[in-house]
């Protein structure tokens, strides 16, 4: 079976993508800027990954990337989407810019990956889709992350055509809503002290992201066999 994974070279992308890879699929792994650790992972499985890359800031390059390598996307069973973009803004300075800036990469990929790969699991009468979505959703987005929680929201809100006709096609599709995970994301913000928010999730701790990459697998495989239309929250206790 073969999966597409959005977003492929984040640290929950990768953990996502080595979880598949470990379970026999075939991965077409999708990535923005660095891919030397998915370069890694070809070298770990051969003729097992294939990488793609494109910057979904401009959505033609994503419309341009589905149509280039339509043969090989149209063999894909399963697609999770772990695209994620968070610039820091105070809420009372959020301008009109600031909010398309998130959604187009954090919401407007969602709608076109998801268009793109349920026809073809419709054909097939067989499909796992899996999206990320954020534990900020329940504060508001703290302090100067509303633009991001708004727009991962958006993961959360599925079309009435996945009960109306997916499920009793077998297509699936389900979001994980992750909590604060030890990753680049959290340590790129130097204003962030991690071990402050640590303390305030009843489990006392960070997430890893193979903790997130395990019910994504869940959810996007034949692991799955009857949930679609839920949201998992992975947050610790959050």
């Amino acid at each position: 079976m073969k999966v597409f994974i959005a977003g492929a070279n984040s640290d929950i992308g990768l953990a996502t993508c080595e979880k598949y890879l470990n379970s026999n699929w075939e991965v077409v792994a999708h990535f923005r800027n660095s891919s030397d650790q998915l370069l890694a992972l070809q070298l770990k499985f051969p003729n097992k990954i294939k990488i793609i890359k494109a910057d979904f800031l401009n959505l033609d390059n994503l419309i341009q990337l589905l149509r280039v390598n339509q043969e090989i996307l149209n063999e894909c069973d399963s697609l999770v989407n772990c695209v994620g973009y968070s610039r820091p803004v105070l809420y009372e300075d959020i301008t009109e810019s600031d909010l398309i800036e998130h959604f187009k990469i954090n919401m407007m990929p969602n709608i076109l990956l998801i268009q793109f790969f349920s026809k073809i699991m419709m054909k097939k009468k067989w499909g796992r889709i899996v999206l990320l979505s954020s534990v900020g959703i329940k504060f508001g987005g703290g302090t100067d992350n509303y633009c991001y929680s708004m727009s991962k929201f958006m993961a959360e809100f599925f079309p009435a055509v996945a009960k109306m006709e997916w499920a009793k096609n077998n297509v699936f599709i389900n979001t994980v809503r992750v909590g604060v995970i030890d990753t680049k994301f959290h340590k790129n913000f130097g204003n962030k002290s991690l071990s402050t928010r640590a303390a305030l999730i009843p489990a006392k701790r960070l997430g890893q992201p193979g903790e997130v990459a395990e019910p994504i697998y869940f959810l996007g495989s034949d692991l799955n066999k009857f949930t679609t239309c839920e949201i998992l929250t992975v947050a610790g206790g959050e």
